[in-house]
Order: C-alpha cells, then sequence, then structure tokens
C-alpha cells in the first residue's frame, strides 16, 4: 500500500531526525513486519510512543494495514 510507506518514511524521518532514535532495521516477509527500534534511553522511547502524529499512525494503522502489533523493549548493554 503506497500509503502506508509514506506514511512510514514520514515517521521514521521524524523519529530519527527530531526524537533521537539511534538505528531501525526492518524486514517485511509475508505480509507481515518487523522493525526494531535503537534508542538511548527511555525517555526517548517514551516520547516517541506518546508523540501525536505517531499515535494517529497506529490507530490508523490498525484499521487500515495490521490487526495486531507487538513492542518489545530491551536495554542495550554498550561495554565502557
Amino acid at each position: 500500500d503506497p500509503q502506508y510507506y509514506e506514511k512510514a518514511k514520514t515517521l521514521r524521518q521524524k523519529a530519527f531526525g527530531r526524537k533521537n532514535g539511534q538505528k531501525l532495521e526492518s524486514n517485511r516477509e509475508n505480509c507481515q513486519e518487523t522493525a526494531v527500534s535503537y534508542w538511548l534511553n527511555l525517555k526517548y522511547i517514551r516520547s516517541w510512543k506518546s508523540d501525536p502524529e505517531h499515535c494517529l499512525a497506529l490507530e490508523c494503522g490498525h484499521v487500515k494495514w495490521c490487526k495486531s502489533t507487538f513492542v518489545e523493549i530491551c536495554q542495550a548493554m554498550i561495554p565502557a
């Protein structure tokens, strides 16, 4: 769906341009997408999760593009 890809592109630019996202890895297969995003800390994750444009896209996405989503948050341990 071209509308999905345009919205995803816009949100990714926002997440990684203004919301301090660090990296995104994404794979799409058999109409299922798995995406992993990397953030510096929980503050930035919470900011993105509560972003009005992101929230609206999630609501719209559940109606138009996918029936469910799953979010898993992990802390990455970076050696000093």
